[in-house]
């Protein structure tokens, strides 16, 4: 049984080498692949990133995680996409089990702004039952995606007539969008992908750059 023991404890000890090794590798190729793009990677977790918000996918589960970060420039629009992870354990009642979520998340800057407007495509169970009684002037719209904002104008003045038309219209528009923290943001199931990226942020772009301005006066005012 010792000598058993002893080859599992070698046998991890390799595997942790080999994962490291090949992890400083990834970094690598993956740094020289931002320089390219004229952007920035780092693999080092960022905390802040971790608290971007109080909102799903964040603040679920234990372990959260930033995995990879990259900080660049889109035409004239600077944005950060970073992976982000958490982990759900679960008893069996045999043993433990652990799954662990992987989001890329992406975000680009907005104007000054404590509003915050969530936009998700699909209704919950709760939404049927009345749950979120907050609709805006197109029925279609209302039937595929669900709201949350605060304060009501705020949406109002995003999600004008035209925007809502677009987005009927855009296959994008699955991504989910928030409004926060003066950050416009989405996020996608699954591993950091640099891929991915340009579409993203593109997508933060158009749905920024229709905003009117008097949506944010507005909240100068109010201050």
């Amino acid at each position: 049984m010792a000598g058993v023991a002893v080859v599992a404890v070698v046998g991890l000890s390799v595997y942790r080498y080999r994962r490291r090794i090949a992890d400083k590798k990834l970094a690598e190729e993956l740094a020289q692949f931002a320089a390219a793009q004229g952007w920035n990677y780092g693999n080092t977790s960022d905390p802040l990133l971790a608290k971007l918000s109080s909102s799903p996918p964040f603040g679920l589960g234990d372990n959260r995680r930033v995995k990879g970060v990259y900080r660049g420039k889109i035409g004239a629009c600077d944005f950060v996409s970073f992976g982000y992870a958490y982990e759900i354990s679960r008893d069996t009642g045999t043993f433990d089990m652990t799954t662990t979520y992987d989001y890329m998340v992406t975000y680009i800057a907005t104007p000054a702004s404590d509003y915050r407007l969530e936009i998700t495509s699909g209704k919950t169970l709760l939404d049927a039952l009345g749950a979120n009684d907050f609709h805006l002037e197109s029925v279609e719209f209302n039937q595929r995606f669900r709201i949350e904002c605060e304060p009501e104008r705020f949406a109002y003045d995003v999600l004008n007539p035209l925007t809502m038309q677009r987005m009927l219209a855009d296959p994008r528009s699955a991504w989910p969008l928030r409004f926060e923290h003066s950050k416009l943001m989405t996020w996608q199931y699954g591993e950091l992908d640099a891929r991915r990226i340009p579409g993203a942020v593109q997508y933060l772009i158009d749905t920024l750059e229709p905003v009117p301005t008097y949506a944010w006066q507005q909240h100068e005012e109010k201050e």
